[in-house]
C-alpha cells in the first residue's frame, strides 16, 4: 500500500478510484477536492497553481479554475481585456484553452481541473 503524507494545505495524493485506501486524520479536519472521470470518455488532471508564480499554459477541451484559498485574478493572453477575479469557492471555466496562457495575481491559489475528451 503506498503512502501519501499530506502536510500542507493544497498537498495533493494522486490514485485511482478503484484503490482501497486507509485514510487517517494527523493534525484537524481536511476538506477534499476530487476529480472522477470516465476513463472510456476523458482523461483529467488536477495541479495547484500559486498566484504570482510563472505564467502557466492551459491545455484541455475544457480547462476549471478553482480558487482554493483568498483571491486571485486571472489573465488570459487571449487578446481579450477581461481579467476575472476569482474568491475562495469560486469556478472559472474555460473551453478550448490548447495551447492558452494563464498568469495568475494576487495572493491566493487556485486547483487547475484539464479535462481532455478521449472520444
Amino acid at each position: 500500500m503506498k503512502t501519501h503524507a499530506l502536510t500542507q494545505p493544497l498537498d495533493i495524493a494522486r490514485f485511482d478510484g478503484e484503490t482501497r485506501i486507509d485514510a487517517r486524520l494527523v493534525d484537524g479536519a481536511t476538506r477534499d477536492f476530487n476529480l472522477m472521470v470516465r476513463r472510456d470518455v476523458a482523461r483529467g488532471e488536477v495541479d495547484v497553481w500559486r498566484a504570482g508564480a510563472q505564467p502557466r499554459t492551459l491545455d484541455g477541451d475544457v480547462v476549471l479554475l478553482f480558487c482554493a484559498s483568498s483571491s486571485v485574478t486571472v489573465m488570459l493572453t487571449t487578446g481579450d481585456a477581461l481579467a476575472p477575479q476569482l474568491d475562495t469557492g469560486d469556478t472559472l471555466r474555460i473551453d478550448a484553452a490548447d495551447a492558452l496562457g494563464c498568469t495568475l495575481t494576487g495572493d491566493g491559489a487556485v486547483l487547475a481541473v484539464s479535462i481532455r475528451y478521449t472520444r
